[in-house]
């Protein structure tokens, strides 16, 4: 079974839009966001790449709420929804979030980011 994984934005294995902040007092640009999430991709893959292993038919969108610290640590970081069907994958991409490093924000300011990602396997 191949495994067709495609990205808007960090063309690879999930399908996400751009990072959508919710403040109007943010620490990082959505360019900022989006290339630290760049640097994850690998990580989501394997969280996918893992659910593939209990259901070959493994789909669905899983989106992650979270703040970003001005320091770049994750901290209130929730499951904003998903229709995976499958705790485990979701469980993986929070996990993933939680552990992810951001650059400081220069004015000091948190970020508040949600993301999607869609994971999609074709035969």
């Amino acid at each position: 079974m191949d495994v067709i994984f495609f990205l808007a934005l960090l063309l690879l294995n999930i399908s996400c839009t751009n990072p959508v902040t919710q403040t109007p007092a943010r620490g990082l640009d959505q360019e900022t966001v989006s290339t630290t999430l760049r640097n994850y991709r690998h990580d989501m893959r394997r969280c996918y790449e893992e659910a593939l292993k209990s259901n070959k038919k493994t789909e669905g969108k899983v989106s992650i709420r979270w703040t970003v610290t001005p320091t770049g640590t994750v901290e209130q970081s929730s499951i904003a929804a998903t229709d995976t069907h499958l705790p485990e994958l979701d469980r993986c991409v929070l996990k993933t979030v939680q552990n992810m490093k951001f650059p400081t924000a220069n004015n000091g300011q948190p970020t508040f980011v949600v993301y999607p990602w869609r994971f999609t396997a074709k035969d």
